[in-house]
């Protein structure tokens, strides 16, 4: 016999709460979702029920309807106690293994700062590289120390798989003072560029910086 699902019980106030949580256009879809299983269940559906109603795995379903009733469980109201807010309650639970290293408002600013150009900060380069973006980073006190990997997301730095090419170069060098030529080859070296026609659009969250391909 199919075990029956844990019983959801909600006060008005919660139930208010709740549904404000779920129209409110500021809540993550995550809450938001969370909120629309826990008013489901306190209203009699079944798990498949919701699940299939909201378009979700029945296993989501399960883990936050247990999850709401342990809570209630383990924190019973008291008279006169001013309740947990319920957005806490909906959130993920801490999830194992080391601290992060940067808080939210540290990556937040590490982001902004990716997407000002570099010329703005007084610096005289057209990039950003993960050795610039680290010094500025400590020079204005966001962060006490970074690595590079950090500052790049655990990439290497740019320029690394540039290199891979530099042994051939050498070896043509080398064999150039043995007596044989070796040829220089440039496109349109009577071209000299002054100035990009437009400026540079700099970057943003989920976009690359934009660069004018044709010169004046």
């Amino acid at each position: 016999m199919p075990k029956r699902a844990t019983t959801i019980y909600l006060s008005k106030q919660e139930q208010e709460a709740l549904t404000r949580l779920t129209k409110r256009h500021r809540s993550e879809q995550q809450i938001a979702l969370r909120a629309r299983i826990i008013l489901a269940a306190a209203q009699g559906a079944s798990n498949a029920q919701i699940a299939r109603e909201l378009g979700i795995n029945v296993d989501t379903v399960r883990l936050w309807r247990a999850r709401w009733a342990t809570w209630q469980e383990s924190n019973p109201q008291k008279s006169g106690e001013v309740p947990v807010p319920l957005i806490r309650r909906l959130q993920d639970a801490p999830r194992p293994g080391a601290v992060p290293k940067f808080t939210t408002e540290q990556r937040a600013q590490m982001v902004a700062l990716a997407c000002e150009a570099p010329a703005k900060t007084g610096r005289p380069i057209s990039q950003w590289t993960g050795r610039e973006i680290a010094a500025e980073l400590k020079a204005r006190g966001i962060v006490p120390q970074i690595s590079l990997l950090a500052d790049r997301g655990g990439r290497p730095p740019a320029g690394r798989e540039d290199h891979r090419g530099m042994p051939g170069v050498c070896a043509g060098c080398r064999a150039s003072q043995t007596g044989e030529r070796s040829i220089s080859m440039d496109e349109l070296t009577g071209v000299q560029a002054l100035e990009r026609k437009y400026p540079d659009l700099p970057m943003l969250p989920g976009h690359v910086l934009l660069r004018e391909f044709e010169y004046i």
